[in-house]
């Protein structure tokens, strides 16, 4: 996935959690092939993790094009893709993936305003899983 080394990674505190590991590993895959696919090649993605007493946050952040404000509300939706994704490979399931397994662990996603180039997407999780209910898209 990171065959140039790009990914670079912080971590502050605790970062112990319990959940499904399979899925949160997709979820965490999907957030940084992204990251590292809509970037400018050699430039870093950064992954920051965090944890705190009851949740835990981890961030992924490049370089690349902010994400059009216009695609931004529904960017969680099954086959939507970015007016910069037409360059690249994919079917529009990835985010829609991670929310998913965001929703199925109890946290939440967002996409934070950019101040500059780049792209953050910021997750939230509990530290206790507790396996919640997601109504299927519909």
């Amino acid at each position: 996935m990171d065959d140039e080394g790009r990914v670079r990674l912080t971590v502050h505190g605790e970062t112990a959690l319990q959940g499904d590991r399979d899925l949160l590993q997709v979820a965490l895959r999907n957030l940084l092939v992204n990251a590292l696919r809509y970037s400018p090649s050699g430039t870093p993605v950064r992954l920051s993790v965090a944890g705190g007493s009851e949740r835990m946050c981890f961030s992924v952040c490049n370089e690349g094009e902010p994400i059009d404000p216009a695609t931004r509300p529904a960017l969680f939706q099954s086959y939507v893709r970015g007016t910069n994704a037409a360059r690249a490979p994919g079917t529009g399931l990835g985010l829609y993936l991670v929310k998913r397994v965001v929703d199925l662990h109890g946290g939440s996603i967002r996409l934070e305003e950019s101040r500059t180039d780049g792209t953050e997407f910021v997750v939230e999780l509990p530290r206790q899983f507790a396996a919640a209910t997601v109504p299927s898209p519909g």
